[in-house]
């Protein structure tokens, strides 16, 4: 006879759930909103909103869509468009002249007097950034009232053991006794908040940063596409949300530092002044590392850059690379920029000591004992708390015949153990502080770049489907001339103004290479209008001029309903064929199907090996010129909401499709 199951339930499981855990959810979108919406304060202060989703990662692994739906406020598109507002405000304050400079809120460089990217940022996200400071100051008096309350046990205990009718009452010893757990309790809770509320600022800033660099490189204006968004986003931005979580303890650590030394005095007298003399070493030192930090990560950007550029080079022209063997030379290019940039980089890594090197020492004991060391900056920072205790407690034993006393002592031990905390983590706070200054720097020329932005005029209401009216479109060429050291004339124009600005070391004029000008058209709804001239007349640039994709100097355009547009170099991405015409739009089968038989896709399809979840390679590099046009046109079809369709060089899609496309009309 089969045995009966038994389930064994240890006392520590009987807190969790008896049911099994439901499945995920079938996407993210069916997940439900984070409960830190609703949360009350004593859940947000000991995060038990969390306890949900780590109860269902114990007993399951978690899946993505377990996750739970952000705050609407707090998903990258809103964040960035607050982070948009907030710059062209300080742009416009700038302009003005009007900006006040508050040096602890910069950032930048102190020589630039444009726009701070910095104030932008605490603009847009400084509420809930300065609320984790201010958890931060009551975390640290916390921490600091303590070696306070065991004096006062201290002396309790003493008074206690005398006797006598002086003695303190038992219950002063209670409350002591309580108030000790309770307030490192207090204070590990705003620590951790502190560092919570930090994390979720430099992510936001990550996100907002990351989100406003993609629409901008979307936009930049003729002249504007020598900024490598990928390495800006890749290590730039990072810094930036790292110093984001460090960023306090540069201001509070100073206070904290002076803080315990004033109570030392209080403590020891004289004596915590041999001491202090010790910390008085670390300024100096601090400032010479910062400053020598700062002039690698320049140098080490350059080679960072340098290097991105030559790999752009490399994998743009691969085919070439192969067949005329060039991968031997480029290699040893790519090589010796690499080992430069490695070789600044291990040059920072030694000034920040970041890191510890664990050390194994042969002692004239025949043992051997664990020795941590670490560079340079953390040693100071480790060393100088344990040598300034040692030497202010010799002074005070030699200074004070009538021996050591507890109630002095422990505090005092206790305040020089909570120097090595701050001292600790000061310099690696100092180093990403450099390192997100450079950060702002770099990205700072992105933001007061040209962009060409002109929404698009759209009314149902007009009897036409395109109105243009005297409109001039203008390309611009930069010519640049290096002009070394000069400080900009007006650093706080921005190149938005036209005329010349400096990049760089380097001036740039605008001068027009190409104009299209006195267009005026009416297209009536429903018909179909040709553009045809020769090679290098400028039919993609009109094209381009009414999508508001060039800069438009005069006239006006608008559009009788929404516009889908299919360039002359198709844009495909690393795919399947289906996601490449759907392109993250809502799944309808019946309007796909339609679209792939308009395209006339339908007979390609049968020559795909999966159809159409054929991997596409990058570029479309498994497909003609063809058939890539025809994916191009079904995209556009998918879309059911455009009325108006621009198409460069359709008839490279083939006649069949014009014939398909324009019989009805």
């Amino acid at each position: 006879m089969e045995a009966e199951k038994v389930d064994v339930v240890h006392r520590y499981q009987l807190w969790l759930p008896s049911k099994r855990p439901a499945p995920p959810p079938a996407s993210l979108a069916d997940a439900p909103m984070t409960p830190l919406a609703n949360a009350s304060l004593v859940s947000i202060l000991t995060y038990a909103w969390l306890t949900p989703l780590i109860t269902l990662g114990w007993r399951r692994t978690l899946q993505a869509t377990d996750l739970w739906r952000i705050r609407a406020e707090e998903e990258a598109g809103p964040l960035s468009q607050s982070l948009d507002e907030a710059w062209l405000r300080r742009v416009e304050k700038s302009k003005a002249g009007s900006e006040k400079r508050k040096w602890w809120f910069r950032l930048g460089p102190r020589e630039d007097d444009g726009p701070s990217l910095s104030l932008a940022l605490n603009d847009a996200l400084g509420r809930q950034f300065w609320i984790g400071g201010l958890f931060k100051i009551v975390g640290d008096v916390s921490q600091l009232m303590l070696p306070l309350l065991v004096k006062a046990i201290i002396q309790f205990a003493q008074e206690r053991s005398k006797g006598g009718p002086d003695a303190p009452h038992i219950g002063r010893g209670i409350g002591l006794a309580i108030g000790l757990p309770l307030l490192t309790i207090w204070g590990s809770v705003c620590t951790h908040q502190f560092i919570w509320r930090s994390m979720t600022t430099g992510v936001a800033a990550r996100a907002a940063l990351i989100a406003s660099l993609f629409s901008r490189g979307l936009h930049f204006g003729p002249g504007e596409t020598h900024y490598d968004l990928v390495n800006h986003i890749s290590t730039d931005v990072s810094r930036i949300s790292i110093c984001a979580q460090w960023f306090h303890i540069i201001w509070t650590t100073p206070i904290q530092i002076c803080i315990c030394l004033l109570l030392l005095c209080l403590q020891i007298g004289p004596a915590a002044l041999a001491g202090f003399s010790l910390f008085a070493l670390l300024i100096p030192i601090q400032n010479m590392l910062m400053s020598y930090q700062l002039r690698l990560r320049r140098n080490s950007m350059i080679h960072t850059g340098a290097r991105a550029s030559l790999l752009r080079e490399l994998l743009g022209s691969m085919r070439m690379v192969k067949l005329c063997g060039y991968e031997t030379q480029l290699d040893s290019r790519l090589e010796e920029t690499r080992r430069k940039e490695l070789t600044e980089i291990r040059r920072i890594t030694y000034i920040k000591a970041t890191k510890y090197v664990n050390l194994w020492l042969q002692i004239p004991f025949s043992h051997h004992l664990p020795v941590q060391f670490s560079n340079v900056n953390q040693a100071v920072a480790l060393g100088i708390p344990i040598l300034a205790a040692t030497i202010s407690f010799i002074i005070y034993a030699a200074t004070h015949s009538g021996g050591l006393d507890p109630a002095i002592i422990f505090p005092a031990m206790g305040l020089f153990r909570m120097l090595r905390h701050p001292l600790t983590e000061f310099p690696r706070a100092l180093s990403y502080f450099v390192d997100a200054r450079s950060a702002l720097g770099r990205l700072k020329p992105i933001f007061l770049a040209k962009t060409v932005d002109v929404p698009l005029h759209i009314d149902l209401d007009q009897e036409d489907a395109l109105v243009v009216k005297d409109a001039e479109w203008v390309w611009y060429h930069r010519q640049g001339a290096k002009v070394g050291k000069r400080k900009e004339e007006n650093p706080g124009k921005s190149a938005n103004e036209g005329g010349q600005h400096k990049i760089g070391d380097e001036l740039l004029y605008k001068t027009i290479s190409f104009r299209v000008a006195d267009v005026t058209l009416n297209v009536s709804r429903g018909s179909v209008v040709g553009i045809v001239g020769p090679v290098g007349s400028g039919k993609s640039s009109l094209l381009l001029g009414l999508l508001g994709e060039m800069p438009r100097t005069r006239g006006s355009v608008s559009f009788g309903g929404k516009t889908a547009y299919c360039p002359q170099m198709a844009w495909i991405r690393n795919a399947t064929l289906r996601d490449n015409v759907v392109f993250g739009r809502p799944w309808d089968e019946d309007r796909y199907w339609a679209s792939i038989r308009d395209a006339s896709l339908e007979l390609d399809l049968g020559l795909l090996p999966d159809g159409d979840m054929t991997e596409i390679g990058e570029k479309g590099i498994n497909l003609s010129g063809g058939q890539k046009q025809r994916v191009n046109i079904a995209r556009a079809l998918y879309d059911n909401s455009a009325e108006i369709f621009l198409l460069d060089d359709p008839l490279s899609a083939g006649e069949w499709v014009w014939f398909k496309l324009w019989t009805p009309f």
